[in-house]
């Protein structure tokens, strides 16, 4: 009975903690993928603005 008790508690505790630590990793995960993708398109903006430019002169 106790250790199925302590086993109870313990997942509470997990669940409390991991959540949060969890969420915290999907949320750094996301907004690096967000930077990278934003990093992406305005590396393609720099060279294709030029591009459409000269291609429309």
């Amino acid at each position: 009975m106790m250790q199925n008790r302590k086993w109870i508690l313990t997942s509470l505790v997990m669940t409390f903690f991991g959540i949060p630590i969890l969420a915290q990793f999907l949320a750094a995960v996301i907004a690096m993928l967000g930077v990278g993708l934003a990093g992406i398109i305005e590396v393609c903006n720099i060279f294709i603005t030029p591009t459409i430019y000269l291609l429309l002169n």
